[in-house]
């Protein structure tokens, strides 16, 4: 006889000896007369709590009466056939909790306390109330979402790392959650699994639907059937700009020639945040149509620091879409008595191949310093006209706005109301 039976029938012999269950009675039988008849008198009410007992025709509650001092049956212990006599479909079964509070008493659903000790005798007139504890084992199958025709090149983060292909509709990842009655699942962290060969795509957030529509609203609550959510991808190797400590890294990166994109998640307060100039802009940021507001740029202009400019010098690769900069705040430092620099509102230069669009901005320039520097490209008309202090590399403002037909940068205001000098 094998080692797993011989325990099995070793149990179930003792449960047998060291007490006698009853959980009925004969034709013509009262309950309290069967009872007295056996000697039985504690009580043990098993509630299946969600599940359901295999060998006691499906009940989701049941009763059972011992002879005092016996032990009470701890129903999940294996049977002959190896099978488990209480199951939940996609439940591990974790063992008997005293009842606190039936909630559905026809369904046999609790609210469970401490855990039981089955090696207790019962007692005289003992009744217990006792329920099944589930785990759940139900997780997400995981589908990718990208553009038809689009294939994402991937490769494991396992021991013996495996290089995979996924296109839409491509099941990325089955992921088990296991977790009890009282606790809900996060959102994956795909990263975790796999790297997007050459950052050709970036993960971008949950569905609930292929088209991608319905936002996946996490934690998700326990279930008893797994659920498919949806894996949007988007073309690009995106940094997500959502808080004001973000922008700071954004500038700081931008400010030292990074050639990143950046991705403007939602609408952002910088009020409390300052940050340097850009001096040579490469990289990407797409807007969204968000707003950043309050921001508060800082330059000085020392040594061989002859311009000053938020986007300092924009480059051929640049792109900059769909952006709104609300309210900013730019201080250009002289901090060398007798220095001569350009300072701009928006850019000193800008490449012809450099992409704007709908960049709309509002803010104020302050130039201050020594009074022996010299501010190169700003002339002073009439003591309160500024020309040629707004858009780098044109004769005058005008002629930018004339030659870009309002499709890039988009200012509120004029250069008076702009621009304020205070070199003392």
């Amino acid at each position: 006889m094998g080692r797993k039976l011989k325990k099995t029938l070793i149990v179930l012999l003792l449960a047998i000896c060291s007490l006698f269950v009853f959980a009925g009675c004969e034709l013509g039988e009262t309950l309290d007369d069967a009872l007295a008849l056996r000697d039985l008198n504690p009580q043990v009410t098993y509630y299946a709590n969600g599940g359901r007992f295999e060998k006691n025709n499906q009940k989701k509650k049941t009763n059972f009466y011992y002879k005092v001092g016996s032990t009470a049956y701890d129903y999940g212990k294996a049977t002959f056939s190896g099978s488990a006599e209480i199951d939940r479909p996609n439940f591990e079964f974790m063992g008997w909790y005293f009842v606190e509070e039936v909630t559905d008493e026809e369904n046999g659903i609790c609210v469970l306390g401490d855990k039981v000790d089955f090696t207790v005798p019962l007692q005289e007139g003992e009744h217990w109330k006792v329920a099944a504890k589930w785990k759940a084992l139900v997780g997400l199958n995981v589908v990718m979402a990208c553009e038809e025709g689009v294939t994402i090149n991937v490769t494991t983060k396992e021991e013996e790392p495996q290089s995979l292909s996924f296109t839409n509709g491509s099941k990325i990842r089955e992921i088990e959650y296991d977790y009890t009655t009282d606790e809900v699942a996060s959102a994956p962290v795909l990263s975790k699994y796999f790297n997007v060969d050459g950052k050709t795509h970036t993960f971008y957030m949950y569905y609930d639907d292929p088209e991608c529509t319905q936002e996946t609203k996490f934690p998700i609550a326990r279930g008893e059937e797994q659920r498919t959510v949806y894996a949007k991808y988007i073309e690009g190797d995106w940094t997500y700009v959502k808080t004001a400590s973000n922008v700071r890294t954004m500038f700081s990166d931008l400010k030292g020639g990074a050639n990143k994109q950046y991705w403007i998640w939602n609408d952002i307060d910088c009020s409390k945040i300052t940050v340097e100039a850009i001096s040579k802009f490469k990289g990407e940021i797409k807007g969204n149509g968000f707003t950043l507001k309050g921001l508060s740029v800082e330059g000085s202009l020392i040594g061989k620091t002859t311009s000053f400019a938020l986007f300092g010098q924009i480059g051929q690769t640049a792109k900059i879409t769909d952006l709104t900069i609300k309210n900013a705040t730019l201080t250009a430092k002289f901090s060398t008595p007798e220095f001569k620099a350009d300072v701009y509102f928006l850019f000193a230069s800008k490449h012809a191949d450099a992409t704007i669009e709908n960049v709309n901005v509002s803010g104020t320039l302050n130039i201050t310093g020594p009074g022996s520097c010299v501010v190169n490209n700003i002339m002073k008309e009439s003591g309160t006209v500024y020309s040629n202090c707004l858009y780098g590399g044109y004769a005058t403002d005008a002629e930018y706005v004339t030659e870009s037909q309002g499709n890039e940068f988009i200012l509120a205001g004029e250069a008076e109301d702009i621009v304020t000098i205070a070199l003392n």
